[in-house]
């Protein structure tokens, strides 16, 4: 684990539950990347089927569509604006726009549900990006990040490949629990070129299977924009 990575996990363990994960060993099996999570005739955000009640956020190379209630954007650009509303939410979100000031230059795109947040703990999204040794597979990084998550006390709920009409993405469902607060994160991990993205939406438990659906709409609209 990267030392940056290794200080996302520790100051964003809640708000942003990625942990960084080892580096496959390199006698892994080699694959095609372009082909193994990116396929050949993705098609584009538009042919895509889209909740017409939600609307774009556009992070840094990023985009993903969201439900009404969700601010955010890309945190090089938006973090005041962000942390500032954060605090206006409550008191007890001054630490989560702490953290957000202090680790914005390892996340893509975050976006937080203030409209209808909680006590306790804001449901929110996040993306992250990290590059692998070319070859590696997404089921090996998937592994990877499951091992990890385990390694900290995370519940691995469930986990598997799915077909998001542009992606072949890895999925894993897993639960902490931190003091009185239960999280149960939806953790998407998607290969372009030699890039991993992984968004990883975050509520707490009780609110994950009315919520669920909308992130399962959110994550078919994920979108790179690469340099041309």
């Amino acid at each position: 684990m990267s030392q940056k990575l290794r200080r996302f996990a520790i100051v964003l363990l809640l708000m942003f539950p990625l942990i960084g994960c080892d580096r496959p060993d390199s006698s892994a099996t080699k694959t095609d990347s372009q082909t193994s999570s990116h396929q050949a005739s993705a098609t584009s955000v538009e042919e895509r089927i889209i909740n017409p009640d939600f609307r774009k956020l556009q992070g840094d190379r990023v985009s993903l569509y969201l439900p009404p209630g969700y601010e955010g954007g890309d945190p090089q650009k938006d973090i005041e604006k962000m942390a500032v509303n954060l605090e206006g939410a409550g008191s007890e979100y001054e630490n989560l726009s702490s953290a957000l000031r202090e680790t914005k230059d390892l996340v893509a795109l975050v976006a937080f549900d203030n409209k209808n947040a909680q006590g306790g703990f804001v449901t929110n999204v996040n993306v992250t990006s990290q590059k692998m040794p070319q070859g590696t597979n997404l089921e090996e990084f998937q592994q990877a990040i499951s091992n990890d998550l385990e390694r900290v006390g995370y519940e691995i709920l469930e986990q598997d490949i799915q077909d998001l009409k542009k992606w072949q993405a890895g999925r894993i469902t897993v639960k902490i629990e931190t003091g009185k607060t239960k999280i149960t994160q939806l953790v998407y991990i998607v290969l372009d070129r030699d890039i991993f993205w992984v968004i990883t939406y975050s509520t707490p438990t009780e609110e994950f299977t009315d919520r669920v659906k909308d992130f399962e709409d959110s994550i078919i609209t994920f979108d790179v924009q690469n340099d041309r």
